[in-house]
């Protein structure tokens, strides 16, 4: 999965799929190989003893976090940001199921909000944040 080569269920796609993609596709090797894969371990170190859901995250991860920013590898699950199709992000997003360090270091675990997000516009006309805000504050509008 992590090889430099599509793999083999990709090759009926390879025609749709963007020279965006294969540039991607290579840093998010490179950036798993390099950086995620070493730091494994450390993050269960760091991680330890303190694995309950609400507990804070590691150190570690806001250095991944950081990388994963100064890589352009931020946010790939958004369109605009990634500048490739959902047919592109799929094989992307089977590679950070793969390994969810580089999921949470890449925070493409924030599908999630963009559907609720997405389904706030379409039920009441504003964002999730515009309606959280609204429940908040008390202004019961469109929220």
């Amino acid at each position: 999965m992590l090889s430099a080569d599509l793999h083999p269920e990709l090759l009926p796609y390879k025609h749709r799929l963007t020279p965006r993609f294969h540039e991607l596709r290579g840093q998010l090797v490179d950036f798993i190989a390099t950086v995620v894969l070493p730091a494994r371990a450390e993050y269960a170190r760091q991680r330890a003893g303190n694995s309950h859901l609400t507990a804070a995250q590691p150190p570690l991860l806001k250095e991944l976090q950081a990388e994963a920013r100064k890589r352009g590898l931020w946010n790939l699950f958004l369109p605009e940001v990634s500048r490739i199709s959902v047919l592109e992000y799929s094989p992307i997003a089977e590679m950070l199921g793969a390994v969810p360090l580089a999921n949470l270091a890449m925070n493409c675990s924030a599908v999630r909000f963009v559907l609720v997000h997405r389904a706030c516009v379409a039920r009441c006309g504003v964002g999730l944040t515009a309606a959280l805000d609204a429940a908040r504050f008390g202004q019961h509008g469109s929220a």
